[in-house]
């Protein structure tokens, strides 16, 4: 690749610290946007990058078009690289979840390693642009998988039921809650008598598959995105947070 742009090793390994820079930077955006809007818009923009990219890196004819092209690689991986542990939150109750998340992160340690290993055979035999377009129809098929089959993992429910929060769920509070919206009656004998009527009441009704892989939601969370877009700094000053970055080699 050097010889072939003329430019310096050097330059040709930065294309990948310029991919990690983009993963890093635009991680702060798709973390804010998935908090507002959902998961869902954000890994089909993701996967739509990603193609894009490879597309411009299979015809880039100079450096800074094969670099523009690894940036937006980067872009593309970081919904992937931040999003997914949040996803298994999503789908599945506390005390299951650290199979999944362990699963996940072997996955991801291993196949990155795996992906050298079968690059670099076929980079020497056939070339750096052989790695692109063997991409293409993967990451492709990816593309079309998310859009029409990956939905929506966000859900609004009340505070009550959030068990990841509250240890232990206040039932006069959640009966309080639910009068003041109107799902139950004040009265202690009515809230037994309608207790199936209330159940059937919370469940929304089943969207169809339209609106499953819809590509907006509308919005889940109303908080201050400036504030969204701070609070993983305030977090870095966690001093558990701290002791694992003097930690990380």
């Amino acid at each position: 690749m050097a010889e072939t742009f003329n430019t310096s090793i050097t330059k040709i390994t930065q294309l990948t610290g310029f991919l990690l820079l983009a993963v890093g930077s635009f991680g702060l955006f798709v973390s804010v946007l998935s908090r507002l809007y959902g998961k869902r818009p954000q890994f089909v923009f993701a996967s739509f990058m990603c193609l894009l990219g490879t597309v411009v890196g299979c015809v880039a004819q100079d450096y800074h078009t094969l670099l523009a092209g690894r940036m937006l690689q980067g872009i593309g991986a970081c919904a992937y690289e931040s999003l997914l542990v949040a996803i298994v939150g999503d789908l599945y109750f506390v005390h299951e979840r650290g199979l999944r998340i362990a699963f996940f992160n072997f996955c991801f340690a291993s196949l990155n390693a795996i992906g050298t290993l079968i690059a670099g055979p076929i980079t020497t035999k056939f070339g750096w642009r052989y790695m692109f377009y063997i991409y293409i129809p993967f990451i492709g098929l990816q593309f079309l998988l998310v859009v029409f089959c990956a939905t929506e993992t966000t859900f609004i429910r009340g505070q009550a039921y959030e068990t990841d929060i509250v240890a232990d769920v206040n039932y006069d509070e959640l009966k309080r809650q639910e009068e003041r919206e109107g799902k139950v009656s004040a009265s202690d004998t009515e809230l037994e008598a309608s207790n199936a009527n209330v159940e059937r009441s919370a469940i929304p009704a089943k969207k169809t598959y339209l609106q499953y892989i819809a590509f907006y939601h509308g919005r889940y969370s109303h908080d201050n995105p400036i504030k969204l877009f701070l609070r993983p700094f305030a977090i870095c000053l966690n001093p558990a947070v701290i002791w694992v970055c003097l930690l990380s080699p």
